[in-house]
């Protein structure tokens, strides 16, 4: 399928996570509920954004925001940032490939990048969403349905 300029996305929201690892699920979660939401520009990418680089490409966005669960933050804490990640991501994030080179990966594909970091508390196979993290991707994806401007006639049950 080839693309068009028309159905690139201006503002992508890529949801990221690995939804069998409890909390670590929030950013495709919030993904999950953005669609319900009626949002077109908005990605699922279960296992890590470096998997997602390839859809970055195509839609090449003015702003990419990736969503994604983040140790070390309060449980049900929304936080953002901006820029290349530091050394110390490495505390925080639940991924194997060091957060500064998927960023430069990201950044090559999207003009900004901007992270919205949710809290969670148990990344443990098989455990559920815990209410703090469902609480998170709540309010995330509230702020960005006004953010990206969803159609909530178009939300379903």
């Amino acid at each position: 399928m080839q693309e068009t300029a028309e159905s690139r996305c201006r503002i992508l929201v890529l949801g990221v996570g690995h939804p069998l690892m409890g909390d670590d699920a929030a950013g495709l979660e919030a993904a999950r509920l953005l669609r319900v939401k009626g949002c077109s520009c908005v990605e699922e990418c279960p296992g890590g954004a470096e998997l997602c680089i390839h859809v970055v490409r195509v839609h090449s966005p003015e702003l990419l925001i990736v969503v994604d669960a983040a140790l070390g933050l309060e449980p049900g804490e929304v936080a953002v940032y901006e820029g290349e990640p530091g050394p110390e991501w490495s505390a925080i994030s639940t991924h194997g490939i060091p957060p500064p080179l998927v960023h430069r990966l990201l950044a090559d594909a999207a003009r900004r990048v901007v992270y919205l970091l949710l809290g969670v508390e148990k990344v443990e196979l098989g455990a559920p969403l815990s209410v703090r993290a469902a609480e998170a991707v709540r309010k995330a994806a509230e702020a960005l349905s006004e953010i990206i401007g969803c159609d909530a006639s178009r939300e379903r049950g």
